[in-house]
């Protein structure tokens, strides 16, 4: 069953990967531990100018001022809506390594609030000061971590 999980800041966030790093973990839905983290890491990646396959190549971009509109109503809820579409997502179920994803989601999460250059213009929501990436990603990574717990 998915968690009804709300995390908005970076702090939320670590303590979240914290907690579930001492598994075991099951998840709801279709993709495993490994694949949740693995998204997570992919995005913070993608987020540092990093190419990591979390979003497709030339996927469009929303009307700025929309984006703007959508991302501050969504920041008012707490929550990502469930069902957007992402065709770089995994479809299909794949166990991996959740251990080996941690890792590398807590690595891409260090690099992320370290970062000092000019992240991307994200698709959806336009350009991001730095305080609504970090709020993004708080989100992001809450939205597919509410599929996931600790047994």
């Amino acid at each position: 069953m998915k968690r009804d999980l709300v995390l908005t800041t970076m702090p939320e966030l670590e303590k979240e990967l914290d907690r579930l790093a001492s598994g075991p973990v099951e998840t709801a839905g279709v993709w495993s531990f490994a694949q949740i983290l693995e998204h997570i890491a992919a995005s913070l990646e993608w987020a540092n100018g990093e190419k990591s396959g979390f979003l497709p190549d030339g996927i469009p971009m929303v009307d700025p001022a929309l984006g703007k509109k959508f991302f501050a109503r969504m920041v008012r809820s707490g929550k990502i809506p469930t069902g957007v579409q992402n065709d770089a997502a995994p479809s299909t179920r794949q166990e991996g390594d959740p251990l080996a994803q941690m890792a590398r989601c807590k690595k891409a999460l260090a690099r992320f609030l370290g970062f000092s250059g000019t992240r991307p213009q994200h698709p959806f929501f336009g350009f991001l000061d730095e305080s609504e990436w970090k709020t993004w990603a708080a989100m992001h990574s809450s939205h597919h971590l509410s599929f996931a717990d600790l047994k």
